[in-house]
């Protein structure tokens, strides 16, 4: 699930720093409708649906953007937790 792109971005940063002829193809399942793309670092890039996120925009606006106007949740999730997890907080990536 994409909603910034600053994970993303840590991550294929570090795989290009360690393996600098590394072609990167990413695809996401979620990705929040106007955040940041890796087109020019990847060799491709792919998302399945995008959905309203941070943009606030109305139910009418979403369907006329095809974008999914309620925040996604797997069937695993709570809306408390995902907002929450300390696996979202940067400092919290390693590798």
């Amino acid at each position: 699930m994409h909603s910034t792109g600053t994970s993303v971005e840590i991550c294929i940063n570090e795989i290009k720093n360690r393996y600098a002829n590394a072609k990167i193809l990413y695809v996401c399942l979620t990705k929040e409708y106007g955040s940041r793309d890796f087109k020019d670092i990847t060799e491709y890039e792919d998302v399945a649906f995008y959905y309203n996120g941070n943009n606030e925009f109305t139910k009418e606006k979403c369907k006329e953007l095809n974008v999914e106007y309620f925040y996604p949740l797997f069937l695993w999730e709570d809306l408390k937790t995902e907002l929450e997890h300390p696996d979202d907080l940067e400092e919290n990536i390693f590798f």
